[in-house]
């Protein structure tokens, strides 16, 4: 028996940055960067490769991505791994969601697979996709939702063969209420639902503590360090487990690193740093003498996850994105001739108020 993936990206996917308050209502807006959770490297790896390769695991390895047409650059930056076949679509607004998927079902899949999985991607989920399977094989071959104890977790399993029974997804799917005829698969596995970045952090936490099967990219150095390829740790650094350090990234003398950090790939943390219970996306700068604690940092975006609070930084001296050594002694050079045109400023006006 054969089976595909159809994974489905919404604007309205969890993105970049939102804190996201305890009465739902975002702190912050749900689009900075533009960037879904469902595709940005934690620890090394996206929840959409995490996903898929949950599912080539369990022998699945033809994958049709479905995208708002916005979202189709950050979807070729999400490294898809090689070996997968993997088709990526738009569509064209919400009400051209379920038609794209319809044709993704008829035209790549129906005469190849006998089931389609079909994921409305957001949280990260540790069901086994060949448990499901034999579920729907249990109950003749039924259309399955997937649920935890908290309610779905966005994962349905149909019939390719059969478009009535891909068509009686689509009511649910778009989430005017639940089909009848679907089954209920039940697992009380690991699921983390990445709707704010508070679930960010606690992601890593659960990876680092082994409270789920994830586990970081690299090679693990010593216990509980992971380390990415071409990472560059100074001699004079100190990195306390858990901890990671993603791809290219850069850390400079008498930093430190420590509680559950992690520091994704090309990053740069400049001397004498503290990274403290925190998470840096990829391509991020931070500043010499620093202690950033209990944030998300993305570029000149800081979110601190205790005081439920974002700003944005726009001195490219403390952080940012990433940039070349040489470009980044231009900011420095910069900086100091404000500096010292403000203090030369003060120092005339504060003589002309006495005279």
């Amino acid at each position: 028996m054969t089976a595909a993936a159809i994974l489905v990206l919404e604007t309205s996917s969890p993105a970049y940055s939102f804190l996201g308050g305890d009465n739902g209502q975002a702190a912050c807006s749900e689009n900075i960067a533009g960037v879904p959770l469902s595709c940005i490297e934690i620890l090394g790896s996206s929840i959409l490769q995490r996903t898929m390769q949950r599912f080539a695991d369990a022998g699945v390895n033809s994958f049709s991505i479905l995208a708002d047409a916005s979202l189709l650059k950050v979807i070729k930056l999400a490294n898809v791994l090689p070996g997968w076949m993997v088709k990526i679509n738009s569509f064209q607004g919400e009400s051209d969601v379920w038609p794209a998927i319809e044709r993704s079902v008829k035209n790549s899949f129906a005469d190849r697979v006998n089931n389609v999985f079909l994921v409305k991607l957001g949280a990260y989920a540790e069901f086994d996709p060949n448990e499901v399977l034999q579920f729907s094989n249990d109950n003749d071959h039924a259309t399955v939702r997937i649920n935890d104890r908290l309610g779905s977790v966005g994962t349905w399993l149909s019939s390719a063969e059969e478009s009535a029974k891909i068509t009686s997804l689509s009511r649910e799917f778009q989430g005017r209420g639940q089909d009848s005829s679907i089954k209920t698969y039940f697992f009380d596995g690991y699921v983390n639902r990445l709707s704010r970045m508070h679930d960010l952090r606690r992601f890593v936490a659960d990876v680092f503590l082994s409270r789920c099967t994830a586990r970081p990219q690299g090679a693990e150095i010593k216990a509980g360090v992971w380390v990415d390829d071409d990472a560059e740790v100074h001699r004079q650094a100190r990195i306390v487990p858990p901890a990671y350090i993603g791809k290219n990234t850069k850390v400079g003398p008498a930093s430190l690193i420590t509680r559950s950090s992690s520091i994704e790939r090309d990053c740069s943390v400049d001397y004498g740093t503290v990274i403290e219970d925190s998470s840096i996306l990829a391509g991020t700068y931070i500043g010499t003498g620093l202690d950033v604690a209990h944030s998300v940092v993305c570029g000149n975006m800081l979110a601190h996850l205790h005081q439920n609070l974002v700003m944005e930084i726009n001195d490219e001296i403390l952080i940012g994105s990433n940039v070349s050594p040489r470009l980044r002694k231009v900011f420095r050079r910069q900086g100091k001739a404000i500096k010292n045109s403000v203090a030369k400023n003060e120092h005339q006006t504060y003589w002309k108020g006495i005279l």
